[in-house]
């Protein structure tokens, strides 16, 4: 029915302040024909999705879900789209698995996606026939792989931003060979819009933040799992703003085109 649009995403998903120009931003996808303006006049009652579209995020990431989701659905609440409840969406997955199955196995990491697209065909079909839902917005928490500069500002740029490298435990100072070419874990948000016949009308991706710190308590010191997990308010909503532009235009935006 609509597989070559899920196909297509879901080949594409194998794939401090950002308000200069940034080469790292993601290049938006809008569906084929269509502008950013259509896009959101097209927008009216859209339900946030609970789940990903893509293969689960990792389990420290879904923990930080509710807070990317709850700014996702205030941003969107302040430009004046309705934001319909998730129990629509929570229903309707609930039926739509259990007449399908599940797609994802945990134990294998293997994603079915010939079942996905049952699922999530049945739960489109679902919203069209019980409520006025226009859109459905998916809020993936995907992991990126990141490495800092090793000069003075100790930054890493990905998906259209720029972070400093943190620090946990005494003390601030690195060996002068540290290695700052390793590579290091970092979150980003991706946004995928359908229609509610299961079309792709948009497609992005906003960094948010490094989700390693370096631990000087070690000897010598090395990156490990930050205690506070994508802990900055600020970052996450310039993921949003950067995920949804052009849809809702964001102000300095940091492309040399905007």
């Amino acid at each position: 029915m609509r597989l070559f649009f899920f196909t297509l995403l879901l080949i594409t998903l194998s794939a401090c302040s950002s308000t200069s120009y940034n080469p790292t931003i993601f290049s938006y996808q809008l569906k084929k024909g269509e502008s950013a303006e259509q896009v959101s006049k097209a927008m009216n009652n859209v339900i946030v999705a609970t789940i990903n579209f893509g293969v689960p995020s990792r389990k420290y990431l879904q923990k930080e879900q509710y807070k990317v989701d709850s700014a996702v659905e205030s941003y969107l609440e302040s430009h004046n789209y309705n934001v319909l409840p998730d129990y629509h969406f929570k229903n309707a997955l609930r039926k739509a698995s259990y007449e399908y199955g599940k797609y994802y196995d945990e134990q294998t990491g293997k994603l079915d996606r010939a079942t996905q697209q049952k699922v999530l065909l049945s739960i489109l079909k679902q919203l069209r026939e019980q409520t006025d839902a226009d859109t459905i917005i998916f809020t993936d928490l995907i992991e990126r792989k990141i490495s800092f500069t090793a000069n003075m500002q100790k930054q890493a740029r990905f998906d259209g931003v720029t972070r400093k490298v943190s620090m946990q435990g005494p003390g601030n100072g690195v060996p002068s060979d540290f290695d700052w070419n390793q590579l290091v874990d970092a979150a980003s948000l991706q946004v995928a819009i359908f229609d509610m016949q299961g079309e792709v009308l948009f497609h992005s991706i906003g960094g948010i933040d490094a989700t390693q710190s370096i631990d000087t308590r070690k000897s010598p010191p090395l990156f490990v799992r930050s205690r506070k997990v994508l802990n900055s308010m600020g970052h996450i909503e310039e993921a949003v703003e950067l995920a949804f532009h052009p849809i809702i235009v964001m102000k300095d935006y940091p492309s040399k085109a905007q």
